[in-house]
């Protein structure tokens, strides 16, 4: 991509901006965008085709709304019951929760920074039980975490457990890991296999993967 002189740059629906070196939305394809969310929530069922038009434009953003594929589970699990059954899709409260995200103007209005050419790197490590979960920051030397599972937690999935474990990890030193790239090393498969796609099968292991 050239950018000329300007401060400004369009790129297809994006704006480069060189003062905030990051890329947004243009505020045309905003509100296009919000329009289709806000006609989804207005009914009680929606076509499939509405809703692949609406996940085709979360995976487009992703440049500037870089967790934007999170936020598309339950809309990708409502297509494929649209497509087995041929008809329409309700729209159920988890579907609703989901595109709901999307209609807040904030959401969208978000800036996705140019990576710096500096970065600081850290490396955490995490894992959970039945019952607790446990981890380590390692930066000049070993700096051990670890706690008991809440009461809500400890019937849940290990998938699940082992999501929290490192949201926990990353949320306690969330200071010092906050613009930095962190290698996570964890021994669930399913948990590096979600990560990489941003997606899980389960509505309980993708909202965990949001946080």
């Amino acid at each position: 991509m050239c950018l000329s002189s300007t401060k400004k740059n369009r790129y297809l629906s994006f704006v480069s901006d060189t003062d905030l070196e990051a890329f947004y939305l243009s505020d045309d394809k905003q509100k296009k965008f919000l329009e289709l969310v806000n006609s989804i929530l207005s009914g009680n069922t929606v076509s499939v085709h509405t809703l692949q038009r609406h996940v085709g434009k979360c995976f487009w953003f992703r440049l500037a709304v870089q967790d934007s594929r999170l936020f598309t589970n339950e809309i990708n699990l409502a297509i494929g019951k649209g497509l087995k059954f041929s008809k329409p899709v309700r729209v159920s409260p988890s579907l609703k929760d989901e595109i709901q995200h999307w209609a807040d103007p904030s959401v969208v209005a978000r800036v996705g920074k140019w990576r710096s050419e500096r970065h600081h790197q850290f490396v955490v490590y995490s894992d959970a039980s039945s019952f607790a979960w446990e981890g380590v920051f390692v930066q000049e030397s070993l700096i051990p975490i670890s706690d008991y599972c809440s009461a809500s937690l400890v019937d849940l999935d290990i998938n699940v457990k082992e999501t929290r474990a490192l949201s926990n990890i990353l949320l306690s030193f969330g200071d010092k890991l906050q613009d930095a790239r962190v290698d996570a090393y964890v021994d669930n498969q399913a948990l590096v296999q979600a990560l990489q796609s941003q997606a899980a099968r389960s509505s309980c292991f993708s909202d965990d993967l949001k946080e």
